[in-house]
């Protein structure tokens, strides 16, 4: 694959530098696009449901990383990604917004070529990933030329997970600037969900007669969630809420980096769990999910004389 970005002649900073880097990455884009599914042997990408996305994309321990990287389907997957983020930063609408910034703003102007460095690079890591996995070509995150713009990088509930957005994006207060740190994201995002789902099942704690209190795992609640999902009506499958968590799990245990594009669809992704106003569990299921919890393969006082609080 003989991609590489065309940025290095850039010859402009600031303001007009990003406007030309956006432009001029939205036409590597295409490119990208094209050559990868050459090397996918396809002739276009299939248009994946988001459920179906999180199952091909979103790795949730080690082994499962490992498979999933051998896979076509995983990259075909990640591209759907990568190409829905990318048309956040490069369509017409956006690009026409970026032409009215004060060029002043220059924490602004460099949060948002860091985006732009952050996408690129990713890109270019999902390439050398199937490189390597795929086509067994060996570790090969190896770049023509001097490259100075895109670098490597290293790597209420409602409120707690919307607070996300600036990790993720960035937040722009006036002169001032947060830029994005998409790791921080993940904490965030890992903390509004679990707070979420433990305050709408009412699934927070044990307590027993002397009035001791203990944290529930929250894996132990997602897996009783599982067993009587026929009772829930909820946004998205609990098969794919469990595997997320794992994926947060994945990075907070271990340090796994993902790619860019992984952090923002999953946000959106999860979104719905804060905007759907109809999630319901019937009275029959929500007492076998406390029963379940209570028989969940967990010690705590014994099971006996507790609540669920």
């Amino acid at each position: 694959m003989n991609f590489q970005f065309t940025h290095s002649g850039l010859q402009h900073h600031g303001l007009i530098g990003l406007i030309q880097a956006s432009e001029v990455l939205k036409k590597d884009l295409d490119g990208y696009n094209f050559t990868f599914k050459k090397l996918l042997e396809i002739d276009k990408l299939r248009n994946y449901s988001d459920d179906h996305l999180v199952n091909l994309s979103i790795c949730k321990n080690e082994n499962d990383r490992t498979t999933k990287m051998r896979d076509n389907a995983f990259y075909e997957g990640n591209l759907q990604m990568l190409n829905q983020t990318a048309f956040k930063y490069f369509n017409e609408q956006n690009i026409e917004k970026l032409k009215q910034i004060n060029p002043n703003r220059e924490l602004f102007i460099g949060s948002q070529f860091s985006q732009l460095g952050q996408l690129g690079n990713h890109m270019r890591m999902l390439h050398h990933d199937f490189r390597e996995h795929v086509k067994n070509e060996g570790p090969a995150l190896k770049q023509k030329g001097k490259n100075k713009f895109w670098e490597r990088s290293h790597s209420s509930e409602s409120s707690i997970y919307s607070d996300s957005l600036v990790f993720l994006y960035g937040q722009d207060h006036g002169d001032q600037y947060m830029p994005l740190d998409f790791n921080s994201a993940i904490f965030t995002m890992r903390a509004g969900i679990e707070q979420k789902i433990r305050n709408l099942f009412g699934a927070n704690f044990l307590k027993n007669s002397h009035g001791t209190i203990k944290p529930i795992p929250f894996s132990n609640i997602l897996t009783s969630l599982k067993k009587v999902e026929s009772e829930i009506t909820f946004p998205i499958p609990i098969d794919n809420l469990i595997r997320i968590n794992n994926w947060f799990n994945y990075f907070v245990h271990d340090g796994k980096r993902s790619y860019f594009w992984n952090y923002t669809f999953v946000y959106t992704y999860l979104s719905s769990i804060f905007t759907n106003d109809n999630i319901q569990i019937t009275k029959a299921g929500l007492s076998e999910f406390h029963n379940q919890i209570m028989t969940g393969g967990f010690d705590l006082y014994g099971r006996k004389n507790v609540k669920i609080i």
